[in-house]
């Protein structure tokens, strides 16, 4: 077992990561050694950790990491190593990343606004030292003052822009934003707010009917999986706001994964059908896991069409694996991440950050999904390049609504 001074215990330890670097003077030394033997120790393949933790390598890595400055610089450094494991769920998060805060509220599942954090509402990756907007939450700052998936920010205020610390004040910035070969700027008011408290809002703001003829059809964004606040929120709104649409389509792009059953009974009678999962560790045996059984309910007997991307990843591609195998629903996107391993949280208090270390090798009915994802049934592409207004990928889930319902 990990250190207990290292694991996400509660509240108290929760708040303390927050505040570590602040009472204790950063130790690039000492957060890379927990880092390191955490991963080394605990992640699933041993021949694996075997032969990329050696001894010479932690050796030559602490020194040339020892002088970095901040836990956010050890962080990216420390991942482009991670990144050579080609394995998910293995990273390390600090205050300068959404899942930082999404990992931490885990810890208080119910509690959703307990770390809360000043934000516009992107998901992002970044290309050198600029950030792309991968998604944008329902209802929140950015999507309101007009930022479209695939924009690139450059600065904010004529500052390097970071799209957490940027906002660290509270005040508006004017963002400096490229799309396409045109560059804009944008004034964005951010708002003080927990993640996953933001990722509930914005699925319940993302709900909609989009009429097809004579047809009505809801429509849902799920963001993330990993509270269940969340998963109750979404049953009922599908069972109070859309049982009775002629169709659904349920949009799984982007965000985080997490517990996926819950998620799905609000479209099959019981359990009985679901998938097992084969859990495999470092030490024991592969055990054979089924779902827990749930009596026959109600459930949405109409159409789905599921949206999937490269953004939907761990639970979330359950979902769309369970949708797909048992002809539920019709996917429509690209294929998704590929990245379904069982992650374990623990986390350095003094240092500020998370790391999660794939734990488990999963499969789904015998099927391994890391690595490979779940292939779309409509293969629509979505690229970040396109800067253009609208979404083909919903508008091809619309086509196929129409066709299942038979509206012109």
């Amino acid at each position: 077992m990990p250190t207990a001074g290292r694991v996400l215990l509660g509240l108290a330890v929760i708040a303390a990561l927050l505040v570590g670097t602040e009472s204790h003077a950063f130790d690039a030394g000492a957060a890379f050694d927990h880092a390191w033997t955490d991963a080394r120790d605990h992640l699933y393949d041993a021949a694996l950790a075997a032969r990329f933790f050696t001894e010479a390598d932690r050796l030559r890595l602490r020194e040339r990491l020892r002088s970095a400055p901040d836990i956010a610089t050890l962080a990216d450094s420390v991942n482009d190593y991670l990144d050579q494991l080609h394995v998910s769920h293995t990273r390390m998060v600090t205050p300068d990343d959404l899942e930082f805060y999404l990992y931490a509220s885990m810890w208080s599942p119910r509690q959703l606004d307990t770390l809360e954090v000043f934000h516009i509402g992107i998901q992002w990756e970044r290309r050198g030292n600029a950030t792309v907007v991968t998604g944008l939450l329902e209802g929140y700052p950015a999507e309101r003052a007009g930022l479209r998936r695939g924009d690139v920010i450059v600065s904010a205020g004529g500052q390097a822009f970071q799209p957490l610390r940027s906002f660290a004040g509270g005040g508006a910035q004017v963002l400096t934003v490229r799309r396409g070969l045109r560059s804009m700027v944008v004034r964005v008011q951010p708002v003080f707010a927990s993640p996953m408290r933001s990722m509930l809002e914005a699925m319940r703001a993302s709900l909609r009917r989009i009429d097809l003829g004579t047809h009505r059809v809801g429509y849902l964004h799920v963001w993330t999986c990993l509270s269940p606040v969340i998963e109750e929120e979404f049953q009922r709104l599908v069972r109070d706001s859309l049982a009775t649409a002629d169709g659904i389509v349920l949009d799984l792009r982007g965000g985080t994964g997490g517990d996926w059953l819950g998620f799905l009974d609000p479209f099959f009678p019981d359990r009985a059908g679901y998938a097992a999962m084969t859990v495999t560790g470092r030490a024991a045996r592969a055990q054979v896991v089924r779902p827990d059984p749930l009596a026959p309910h109600p459930c949405y007997a109409g159409p789905l069409v599921a949206l999937i991307d490269e953004g939907t990843r761990s639970g979330k591609e359950a979902i769309a694996f369970e949708l797909k195998r048992a002809k539920r629903a019709r996917l429509v996107g690209v294929t998704t991440a590929g990245a379904f391993r069982g992650g374990q949280f623990y986390a350095d208090r003094e240092q500020g950050y998370i790391l999660i270390v794939a734990l488990n090798h999963l499969l789904l009915d015998g099927q391994d999904l890391e690595g490979r994802g779940v292939a779309p049934d409509v293969e629509v592409g979505f690229p970040l390049e396109g800067h253009a207004p609208g979404d083909p990928q919903l508008e091809r889930a619309l086509l196929e609504m129409r066709r299942r319902l038979g509206t012109r």
